[in-house]
């Protein structure tokens, strides 16, 4: 008769409790207990799944946990323990599966959480105005009178009449929105929703909470694609969760649906599309059904955007930093306002100037062709660089940040003036990199407070 040890160790062997432990660690999400948490980003990098695994790292609930899988008293532990999984993330995107987007958003990820907290607070701010400036997945009805939408509206709200013609603004389209297999399409269709028995069908912004049917009783939700069940998102985020993203995945279309009447409002030519781009954080997420962008506000530079090739071929980035020149009262949101307004003006002159010029050029082309849109698109991030710190190579992202390995320093009066007593832990490879060392700070509690 076997042992129980036979029994279990025939057991362990056969690999079920392994696989038992991998379900919970993988799951997270469902059943966030300690061995989960700690164990969660290892067993998804151990299994090559490098989707999960960003996702993970990315996610701030998941930090959140991992930072408090320590007891109060030990929250340094925590600190590094998030610290761990977060190298192992940027090191599987560095040398497993080489992804330079995946890696820098990894490594600003890093950054974010361990630098100052001024810092940490500006750059949310940025990220936060620069989302209101595009208000990229509202729908047109919900869209505030700021940003890119204050701008276009103003432009065209009164266009003068020339020889018998007027220039309308019929509306824009911002981003380009599709389902995963890109059957379904648009931003309108983002917001289809229903009940689960079907009874309840519509179109439009769920509130919240969202309302059950009245016949399954079950909550509306939005729908999604009967061929590849993915809800419609920005399609820029399809190519990057798909992996081996470039910068041109960081550009959106704005699209401006331009109309020519005679004066009595009537349609004399056929639609006209002016088009631009503009471009998107390399942080851009979607979260809890929202489009977010996380901070830093750093924009990856494509050759759509620059007016020549770069020379050395390689990639450049630019960063908005924590503070935007000596005037307080002209805050990043007005900056938005005035790059994408001079953009659009150009040479042209003032509104009506540009309202007229524009109006010629479209009644020359009845086919409804588009106009000029490369240098829009260029015109407007030349005007981010000079509100940013340009051309910042991948190298340049990862020595600007600092990032502090807390751990507990002891001081004392027999040691000297400029030494401490700290943890041989630090020493170890890696111990104190992100993956540059840039700074090291440290203060000391007792007699001797200098480092």
């Amino acid at each position: 008769m076997n042992s129980f040890f036979s029994d279990f160790s025939a057991l362990w062997d056969s690999g079920t409790f392994e696989a038992g432990l991998a379900r919970v660690a993988r799951n997270w999400r469902k059943a966030p207990n300690d061995y989960a948490i700690e164990n969660a980003v290892k067993v998804v990098e151990a299994e090559d799944r490098g989707d999960d695994l960003l996702d993970m790292v990315l996610n701030e609930e998941f930090r959140r946990l991992r930072q408090d899988t320590a007891s109060p008293t030990q929250h340094a532990i925590g600190v590094n323990a998030l610290r761990v999984d977060l190298r192992i993330a940027r090191d599987y995107f560095l040398k497993r599966s080489p992804d330079l987007l995946r890696y820098l958003q990894v490594v600003l990820v890093e950054q974010h959480l361990f630098t100052r907290r001024e810092s940490v607070e500006a750059q949310q701010a940025h990220c936060r105005v620069y989302a209101e400036f595009l208000q990229l997945d509202r729908l047109p009805q919900e869209r505030r009178d700021i940003g890119l939408h204050k701008v276009v509206q103003r432009l065209f709200a009164a266009a003068p009449v020339q020889g018998g013609f007027r220039l309308r603004l019929a509306g824009y389209e911002l981003g380009e929105w599709s389902c995963s297999c890109g059957r379904v399409t648009s931003l309108a269709r983002r917001y289809d929703h229903r009940c689960l028995c079907g009874t309840v069908v519509g179109r439009g912004r769920i509130s919240h909470p969202a309302p059950a049917c009245g016949s399954c009783n079950q909550p509306v939700g939005y729908a999604a694609c009967p061929d590849c069940n993915t809800r419609v998102t920005l399609a820029n985020l399809w190519r990057v969760r798909r992996g081996g993203a470039g910068p041109d995945d960081f550009l959106v279309p704005l699209t401006l649906d331009l109309r020519v009447e005679d004066e009595r409002g009537e349609f004399i030519r056929a639609p006209h599309l002016l088009q631009m781009r503009l471009p998107l954080p390399v942080g851009v997420q979607e979260r809890d059904g929202d489009i977010d962008f996380d901070p830093p506000a750093v924009f990856w530079a494509s050759e759509l955007t620059e007016e020549r090739d770069r020379p050395d071929g390689r990639d450049r980035f630019l960063v908005v930093p924590d503070t935007l020149g000596h005037d307080e009262r002209t805050g990043f949101g007005p900056r938005l306002e005035a790059m994408l307004r001079h953009t659009l003006l150009g040479h042209r002159g003032g509104y009506d100037t540009f309202t007229n010029k524009l109006l010629d050029e479209l009644i020359q082309r009845p086919d409804g062709s588009g106009v000029c849109t490369g240098s829009y698109t260029r015109s407007f991030w030349r005007a981010l660089q000079k509100n940013a710190l340009p051309n910042l190579s991948p190298g340049d992202l990862v020595s600007r940040g600092a990032v502090a390995f807390q751990c507990t320093v002891a001081a004392s009066s027999r040691l000297q003036r400029t030494s401490a007593m700290v943890a041989k832990d630090l020493a170890a490879p890696h111990a104190l990199a992100v993956p540059v060392l840039y700074q090291l700070d440290t203060a000391l509690r007792g007699r001797y407070e200098s480092a």
